[in-house]
């Protein structure tokens, strides 16, 4: 694996991570609005 590869896959995980942070976020807050944990488990 190249440096360019490894420099690419760990900003792929970091985008990753990043947008569930942010999803999970969003599912939380929304589940807290409506009284409910139907999103909980996402």
């Amino acid at each position: 694996m190249t440096i360019d590869e490894q420099i690419e896959d760990v900003y792929k995980q970091e985008c990753n991570r990043v947008s569930d942070k942010i999803i999970s976020g969003f599912y939380y807050t929304f589940s807290e609005y409506n009284g409910t944990s139907v999103f909980d488990e996402i």
